[in-house]
């Protein structure tokens, strides 16, 4: 047996190690390191709907489209994330393509910082976006009820619950039950 232990280096990594350990086996003694392994920060991809390969990329930006278009959809949105959000802070110190190239090569590299911002106005520009269509189909609905209540009305029924509203409502309700009943009678009916 030698006089000098086995020594088993740890390898350059991005690694914080605990103490090392002299550990004897009986025959050598070993140097064990434990090392525990940092995980690299990066881009978490946006919650893509099944089969939604839409990226949203500005009008500034898209000469940056053929240099990550074989990049997954999610990573493409990033990258234009990431530099859009320099581009606003006004950090952006090359062209943009260049580092287009630089996140297409390596998108391990990736992390948002300045894309965040970006990322988050169009979420919540797409949320206001939802709001306002469920807005309207609310609204549509309404309108064919009312439109539907107002047509089943008799003549009677409809003249005596117009005399209880203001005027302009009741200008408004009387126009949409003509125009409903010209639509009624210019529909084909099948008996």
């Amino acid at each position: 047996m030698s006089e000098n232990p086995n020594v088993v280096k740890p390898s350059a990594t991005n690694a914080m190690s605990e103490k090392p350990t002299l550990v004897s086996t009986g025959f050598e003694q070993v140097l064990s390191i434990q090392t525990i392994t940092r995980p690299r920060s990066v881009a978490t991809p946006v919650d893509v709907p099944e089969g939604h390969v839409e990226v949203s990329i500005p009008a500034e930006l898209e000469l940056v489209r053929p240099i990550i278009s074989h990049l997954p959809p999610h990573f493409q949105q990033d990258i234009v994330d990431e530099i859009e959000g320099k581009r606003r802070r006004g950090v952006l110190r090359a062209n943009p393509i260049g580092l287009a190239k630089h996140f297409a090569v390596n998108p391990g590299v990736l992390v948002l910082s300045d894309g965040i911002e970006v990322r988050r106005q169009r979420e919540r520009a797409r949320e206001a976006k939802k709001v306002e269509q469920l807005d309207e189909r609310r609204r549509k609905e309404d309108n064919e009820m009312l439109t539907s209540g107002l047509m089943r009305m008799t003549d009677q029924e409809f003249e005596s619950m117009c005399s209880k509203l203001p005027p302009r409502i009741r200008n408004r309700i009387t126009q949409q039950r003509a125009i409903a009943s010209a639509a009624d009678r210019s529909t084909p009916r099948i008996d």
